[in-house]
């Protein structure tokens, strides 16, 4: 026997037929998201370093688009997705918890590309340094620093943070 599930948020058309007793979404759990985001991201970066050995213009803007802006805009939009799904209560709760889980998720990955950033233009001292721009580089230009933290960062940013406007 099957039944149409109701809701007051679906419209007709995304309203769903199921078996009886079967649930018509199952939501990502907390871990789930986190680590379902992060992967994302990392496989963004790794696209965009297989598109800068063919072309790199478009791997410039795949960069921008897929690490840049999803590592940035991401937490906020899962934080607020949560908020409102956690407070609407029933099934809209259950979805909080994977939205939070996307919300850390994409917060971990923008918390290391900014710590990798500050510490690849470190010296050795301690002192803040000018070896390493983080904003604009090509692949092709020697390494700056001895810093691992350069090779995570270069890993996300291949051609840096803009697309290398005014740094030559």
């Amino acid at each position: 026997m099957q039944a149409v599930v109701t809701s007051p948020r679906m419209s007709d058309k995304k309203k769903r037929i199921c078996q009886m007793g079967h649930e018509v979404e199952k939501p990502a759990g907390l871990f789930g998201a986190l680590v379902g985001v992060m992967a994302l991201l990392v496989l963004a970066a790794l696209a965009s370093h297989v598109v800068g050995w063919i072309w790199n213009i478009p791997a410039r803007l795949l960069n921008a688009f897929t690490v840049g802006a999803g590592a940035t805009f991401l937490p906020f939009y899962f934080l607020a997705k949560g908020v409102r799904n956690l407070f609407a209560g029933g099934p809209a709760h259950r979805l909080a918890s994977g939205q939070f889980g996307g919300m850390l998720g994409s917060a971990l990955i923008l918390f290391l590309i900014f710590y990798s950033m500050g510490a690849a233009t470190v010296r050795p001292d301690g002192r803040p340094g000018v070896t390493f721009n983080p904003t604009c580089f090509t692949p092709d230009k020697p390494y700056y620093t001895d810093s691992p933290w350069e090779l995570v960062y270069r890993f996300f940013f291949p051609y840096g943070m803009m697309f290398g406007s005014g740094c030559e």
